[in-house]
């Protein structure tokens, strides 16, 4: 994915600016400024939430600042974000945000077994005998692995899944509002046909 926002923000208005990460150390990262005019936004108790539209009008980004990020996502749930991405209003917004850039891998094996699927991850049991009957073969790890950098261009991001395989011995405008995002945030990279999310994360320190 490579994505431009449909307003993008100047990188001459991009400075150093304070972020408060979840055990109270503040960190200096470059944060971008802009006065979005074609967003959305929406606020709840104990959250605020925007939507920045990218160029094309397929893609959103939602950023969702909950005031205490632990207890906000002890009750989140698809329900839940859906309820937000809902309340999302058309506004004007005096936005700031932290430049961000995230790699994450996990090993989805316990969790796809767990899933449903426990047998194909067993070298005993496991009946890949469709592939080949030359070895016996099991599942020994499903890696996941995804990278998102966000700029004052837009936003790339990749995602891959690999299988490996293993032989065994015997997953209505609003008046202005401001939402500066100082301290730890959700987003979501959402298709605005299907309401899909491509992409779902959460920034606790942008400065590493």
């Amino acid at each position: 994915l490579k994505a431009p926002w449909l307003e993008p923000f100047a990188e001459s208005d991009t400075k150093t600016a304070p972020f408060t990460r979840p055990d109270g150390l503040q960190v200096s990262v470059p944060t971008m400024s802009l006065n979005l005019s074609k967003g959305r936004y929406a606020s709840g108790t104990g959250w605020q939430a925007a939507e920045l539209p990218y160029a094309g009008g397929s893609l959103v980004m939602t950023i969702v600042v909950p005031d205490d990020l632990a207890a906000f996502e002890s009750s989140l749930d698809a329900a839940r974000f859906s309820q937000i991405a809902a309340a999302l209003q058309p506004a004007a917004v005096d936005l700031t945000l932290p430049r961000f850039k995230i790699e994450t891998k996990s090993d989805l094996a316990s969790a796809l077994a767990g899933m449903g699927m426990p047998l194909a991850f067993d070298p005993t049991r496991a009946d890949f005998s469709g592939i080949t009957t030359q070895e016996k073969l099991y599942i020994a790890k499903v890696v996941h692995q995804a990278n998102i950098s966000i700029d004052e261009n837009g936003t790339e991001a990749t995602a891959a899944t690999a299988v490996v395989m293993a032989a065994a011995s015997v997953v209505p405008i609003q008046p202005p509002v401001t939402l500066h995002v100082d301290r730890p945030f959700l987003f979501a990279l959402r298709d605005t046909k299907t309401g899909a999310i491509l992409f779902l994360g959460r920034v606790v320190d942008p400065s590493v």
